[in-house]
């Protein structure tokens, strides 16, 4: 699923999954308390299925040690300018 986000010089995956998962909860509109988050599977590299709908989502490397993700319903471009 990508990199492994190194923290204290273990490699953690959690940030990188949580990260994920809650930004499709967010853009699903629902949050993440009332989200089965159980129900997220990845699909290929950049789309993850939830509740029967697929969203696109995008790695940011904003900061270095930082696991932040965007998803949108459609295809995100490579292109994202953030400052």
């Amino acid at each position: 699923m990508g990199r492994a986000l190194l923290i204290d010089g273990k490699d953690n995956l959690f940030f990188e999954n949580w990260t994920l998962m809650e930004s499709c909860a967010k853009a699903d509109g629902r949050g993440i308390v009332s989200t089965h988050l159980s129900r997220m599977k990845l699909i290929g590299t950049n789309r993850v299925s939830f509740d029967n709908k697929q969203w696109f989502y995008k790695k940011l490397n904003i900061w270095p040690d930082y696991a932040v993700h965007l998803c949108s319903e459609s295809e995100i471009s490579s292109n994202i300018q953030y400052d």
